[in-house]
């Protein structure tokens, strides 16, 4: 093992902290931008899981009454509600089946009204109860 001179050990305990304080700016630096970037990358995740649950909702007949923008702002509105509440929201979705949104029957004395239903299941369930 070779020994270190006197001038070569002053040398270093004079610069050693001085690097080492550049090295601790430099990582706190980069772990400011970690931050950044998984929060924008979460952003980003939860934005294309509210597209994913409007998409279906809409696919399935759940949002006759919304146009897209306000489906989005609903679910969006309803994401914020807790840390759970997208999940339980993404889970209802996947739950109801096709076409749960649309109404195929009247009770008597209601107001008739008309059906446009997408199965010919439905429509002949409908024509019955209108009878």
């Amino acid at each position: 093992m070779q020994k270190i001179s006197a001038a070569d050990s002053a040398y270093l305990m004079k610069h050693a902290s001085s690097c080492i304080r550049e090295q601790q700016g430099m990582i706190h630096a980069l772990q400011e931008k970690v931050a950044q970037l998984e929060k924008k990358a979460n952003e980003q995740a939860r934005a294309a899981r509210i597209s994913t649950i409007v998409e279906k909702m809409a696919s399935k007949g759940l949002s006759h009454d919304m146009d897209a923008n306000q489906l989005r702002e609903y679910v969006e509105k309803r994401a914020s509600e807790g840390p759970n509440a997208l999940a339980v929201l993404e889970s209802a979705v996947d739950l109801s089946g096709p076409d749960m949104g649309e109404k195929i029957g009247q009770l008597q004395g209601s107001t008739p009204s008309s059906f446009s239903g997408s199965h010919a299941a439905h429509r002949f369930v409908a024509g019955i109860l209108q009878d």
